[in-house]
């Protein structure tokens, strides 16, 4: 099994000895965020992308022993599907951003098991496709949710009015139509809404 430490060797690979010392904090390493807290220094945040955080190997072995990981970040096409998969089982996360060709599917029906999730970023994937699942109505810990610039398609589920904590929606530019649902205005809470770039019955 991993330590934390162990772990986030391991997923920079060879390219940690070429940007850090061996006897560095990790929690000073790019990309990597600890918490403040007198009691403890583990890592909170992860922000995987190309050239900032290489991936060398990904596994929920690995993420089992993150065990304060609150939000991952991951950008670009970095892991591989199998690899997607085994992050869609950290249904602990409240925060988690998959973003510019990180996912190329349907949406991840997976994502409906993440109980504490608050922030919920899919936005780039250009390949991403199919309908937004009733099931949306769920995860009725969302404050955030942006699936921008994608590729889905069809109505708006009714059931995204029961997210009556949100106050981010952003579902622009994917192939949304029909008429938006009546339940969307009455989010009292919302503060950045855009839903433009999509063919709405007018």
């Amino acid at each position: 099994s991993y330590t934390e430490r162990s772990a986030i060797i391991q997923m920079y690979g060879s390219n940690w000895r070429k940007i850090h010392s061996q006897n560095s904090s990790y929690c000073s390493w790019k990309g990597i965020t600890c918490s403040s807290s007198e009691m403890s220094n583990s890592v909170i945040e992860l922000l995987l992308i190309p050239g900032h955080a290489p991936v060398s190997s990904f596994s929920e072995s690995i993420f089992d022993a993150l065990t304060d990981l609150r939000v991952l970040i991951i950008d670009g096409e970095i892991i591989s599907e199998r690899e997607i998969s085994d992050v869609l089982l950290l249904t602990y996360l409240p925060g988690l951003v998959l973003t510019n060709n990180a996912l190329s599917d349907t949406f991840p029906l997976e994502l409906f098991s993440f109980t504490k999730l608050e922030h919920l970023v899919l936005q780039g994937n250009d390949l991403l496709s199919g309908s937004l699942p009733t099931e949306i109505g769920m995860l009725t810990t969302l404050k955030e949710l942006e699936i921008s610039n994608n590729g889905v398609n069809g109505f708006i589920p009714s059931e995204v009015g029961k997210l009556v904590d949100l106050s981010v929606l952003k579902l622009e530019n994917n192939r949304l139509y029909g008429t938006i649902p009546a339940e969307l205005w009455s989010l009292d809470n919302i503060d950045k809404f855009n839903i433009d770039g999509n063919s709405f019955d007018s």
